[in-house]
């Protein structure tokens, strides 16, 4: 028997096996790298699509009290000034609603908490809540209500009033989560209340 030894066959060399490797090797490196930078992209936008759906949510919370309140001119404690980081209404049916960073409602640990109070036309606290969740911190929160004086007073009950504007409040913030700080949204929203007092 003759052995036959055919350089004839078909085959792949060490040499070639190796250099196929390391494209595939470099291949996979590079599809893996954008993989993990867009998991990476996605996971940031979903945190920041929750700051803003949160944000949202409290504007709105607010912006439906005010419209459906009038400005509390009368609290000697609420100095209404051009800029002010509360609030303070009054509901429909009398009760007394302040809004504001900080308060009472607020953990110790949650810095910048957004709180809502409510008081009863006596002054009694009713219900202290906190709109803002722990993730989320007002790094600026300021209320600006026009017009400064009350428009539905007659001071002296001739027909003359202060001020023939309706009470408008312009809420400025900056928000940020809590855990990311560089997640933050700012912007302003303006709200006019409906209630008319003449």
């Amino acid at each position: 028997m003759r052995d036959s030894f055919d350089n004839n066959q078909s085959g792949f060399t060490l040499v070639e096996l190796l250099v196929t490797l390391s494209i595939f090797s470099v291949v996979l490196l590079l599809i893996s790298g954008a993989f993990i930078f867009s998991e990476r992209s996605l996971t940031g936008l979903a945190s920041q699509e929750q700051v803003i759906g949160e944000a949202r949510w409290l504007i709105e919370s607010i912006a439906r009290d005010i419209r459906l309140s009038a400005l509390d001119y009368s609290d000697p404690a609420w100095p209404v000034s051009t800029l002010t980081t509360e609030i303070r209404l009054v509901s429909s049916d009398g009760q007394r609603l302040h809004y504001g960073v900080g308060g009472n409602a607020c953990p110790p640990t949650q810095a910048g908490c957004i709180s809502r109070q409510t008081f009863d036309a006596e002054g009694v606290l009713l219900d202290s809540a906190v709109l803002s969740t722990s993730a989320l911190s007002a790094a600026d929160w300021h209320f600006f209500v026009t017009p400064m004086v009350d428009p539905f007073l007659d001071d002296n009950g001739d027909g003359q009033y202060d001020s023939t504007t309706q009470p408008q409040v312009t809420i400025f913030f900056a928000l940020t989560d809590a855990l990311k700080p560089e997640q933050a949204i700012q912007g302003q929203t303006t709200v006019s209340s409906r209630y008319y007092g003449r």
